[in-house]
């Protein structure tokens, strides 16, 4: 007869190591999930393109600049005084030595006013929440980015999810544009 203790040890190892092959198995080698790695390289890249961007001249400073990675890849978004600020900012970050992709979505303009940044939150959540209830689309497998009416979509998706999405959301009020800014899987 086994010691209770013993057992009690070997049912808590058990369920431990049970918990630990199911968080193994959530970052699993499928094609349309991002690594830790790749997670931590994206907000790496985020911090050092608005450092880099920062150290530019005022003028861009001053601009409403926004930086979204997404598996290395980057979207800009905003709006600047020149088009000259624009391809500043854009090669400040493609010198970021992980980054693979820089989509550059920057327009020459005044700045946003505030009413149409928080009217950008509210469709963003009504846009993730409409994914959220398409079948055969997995909300995570998505970044949604909102600039001025605009919807950019980044993920890792195949391109049926794509589709689907996309067909989802276009017709959700205050959605001038779909953006695809993605990498497709097979």
């Amino acid at each position: 007869m086994k010691h209770p203790m013993f057992v009690k040890a070997t049912t808590v190892n058990l369920i431990l190591a049970l918990v630990l092959l199911n968080s193994c198995h959530s970052f699993k080698n499928v094609a349309t999930a991002r690594t830790p790695g790749k997670l931590i390289d994206d907000g790496f890249i985020q911090r050092i393109a608005y450092r880099q961007i920062r150290k530019l001249e005022p003028k861009v400073r001053t601009g409403n600049i926004s930086v979204h990675a997404f598996n290395q890849t980057v979207l800009l978004t905003g709006q600047v005084d020149n088009s000259a600020l624009v391809s500043m900012v854009e090669s400040s970050v493609r010198r970021i030595r992980i980054v693979r992709h820089v989509h550059n979505e920057i327009v020459v303009s005044g700045p946003i006013s505030l009413t149409v940044r928080a009217s950008d939150a509210i469709v963003a959540g009504k846009v993730r929440s409409k994914m959220l209830a398409t079948q055969n689309v997995n909300l995570n497998r998505f970044k949604v980015v909102t600039s001025n009416g605009v919807i950019f979509l980044m993920g890792l998706v195949t391109e049926d999810e794509a589709n689907r999405a996309v067909e989802a959301i276009r017709t959700v009020f205050g959605v001038q544009k779909v953006v695809k800014v993605l990498e497709y899987v097979y």
